[in-house]
């Protein structure tokens, strides 16, 4: 009867162990699914946006930009021989592509778009891409750079015509000239040669990185 007795006490505490170690096995299991299902894509620091979502506003902001017509001003708009008072300092050569300042004035509209969309949620730099003899240069337009750590861009490309006005200074003000005169004139600068035979003059592509 002893040995008995002995041996159900032993089972109950075997079976008390296994108990222990199933349960122990669900909570290590259930620990192990909380944490796939948790989202760790990286987040900013202003607005706690996903990268995704803010790449998807700044393509907004490219599209919106160039239908009506103040991404192509960006495009023309470059460094003028005798910069005036309130033009942003540079240490970019005349006929080089602008700087932009969102936020300083005087804004021009693709500023005060990027300023009025972008500045609140997030950080962004802006890129100015064309083709040149060994292949393609990146000009960066605001004084912010890309950061090394993650970030997203969207990217809108702009078609030039010979028609279209040179602009010039922190304002995008006329020049007085056109692109048609680049060719014609040689005092008259622009960071892009004519890439074309007929009136299209070139293309660039503008970025938005943000971050």
């Amino acid at each position: 009867m002893h040995q008995r007795e002995t041996a159900l006490t032993n089972d109950r505490g075997q079976a008390y162990v296994l108990e222990g170690v199933i349960a122990a096995l669900v909570i290590a299991s259930a620990l192990v699914l909380g944490i796939q299902v948790v989202d760790i894509a990286p987040w900013t620091d202003d607005g706690d946006r996903e990268l995704g979502e803010l790449g998807s506003q700044a393509e907004d902001v490219l599209e919106l930009a160039h239908d009506d017509g103040s991404l192509q001003e960006i495009a023309t708009c470059i460094v003028p021989e005798d910069p005036e008072p309130g033009d942003p300092l540079t240490d970019r050569s005349a006929g080089d592509p602008g700087i932009l300042t969102p936020g300083d004035d005087p804004d021009v509209a693709f500023e005060e778009l990027l300023d009025s969309t972008l500045a609140g949620v997030t950080q962004y730099a802006v890129e100015l891409e064309y083709p040149d003899d060994d292949g393609t240069e990146t000009v960066l337009l605001t004084d912010r750079e890309p950061p090394e750590r993650s970030a997203t861009t969207a990217s809108k490309r702009v078609a030039l015509f010979e028609s279209d006005p040179i602009l010039e200074g922190a304002d995008c003000r006329p020049s007085g000239d056109s692109l048609a005169d680049v060719e014609d004139d040689e005092d008259v600068e622009f960071y892009l040669e004519n890439q074309s035979d007929d009136d299209l003059y070139g293309v660039v592509t503008i970025r938005v990185i943000v971050w």
